[in-house]
């Protein structure tokens, strides 16, 4: 994918989403009582701010599938995105419910050694995770179900971006992600 159409697909998004915001803006035009019109634009306020977050969890998404499309290794890449993509050889290497096959039965409460295992398991095969391409699974962009600056933030920071880059929405205070 190319920037070209990756920049083409963010353009129909959010053209879609503004021609439906200004059509229901033009609704409320048609309302006479204040009260019905202070309504109506509470209402608006809901749909401006799911359009906004659906729009973010569009492009964010779309960054990770043309970042794994591209089948950058991860030697290659940025920070964020080799540890999203090793994801999951991280949760192995902190569950300490993954035992060693070696001392599994003559060790099986032996919480040190089997963590140590797992290091040594990890660094053993460390080069050969970053040979891999980068795989960005899907639960990378989280909007926790509420997009608010600071979940922004968390969201640019696993993708490699700049995180402050919603600071000026935090009130001034900085954030860490």
């Amino acid at each position: 994918m190319n920037i070209a159409s990756l920049r083409a697909e963010l353009e129909a998004e959010r053209l879609w989403r503004d021609d439906e915001v200004r059509a229901l803006q033009n609704l409320g035009e048609g309302l006479k009582a204040p009260e019905e019109k202070d309504q109506y634009r509470r209402s608006l306020v809901l749909m401006l701010y799911a359009h906004f977050e659906g729009f973010c969890k569009f492009a964010l998404s779309l960054y990770c599938t043309a970042i794994n499309r591209a089948q950058v290794q991860c030697d290659e890449a940025d920070y964020a995105l080799v540890a999203a993509s090793l994801s999951v050889a991280f949760r192995d290497l902190r569950s300490p419910n993954k035992k060693s096959d070696i001392f599994r039965r003559q060790l099986p409460d032996d919480a040190k050694l089997h963590n140590f295992a797992r290091e040594k398991e990890f660094i053993e095969r460390s080069a050969e995770l970053l040979r891999r391409a980068v795989e960005i699974p899907d639960g990378a962009v989280d909007m926790e179900s509420n997009l608010t600056p600071l979940v922004l933030s968390k969201n640019l920071f696993r993708l490699g971006f700049n995180h402050n880059a919603c600071e000026q929405w935090h009130g001034g205070h900085k954030q860490a992600p």
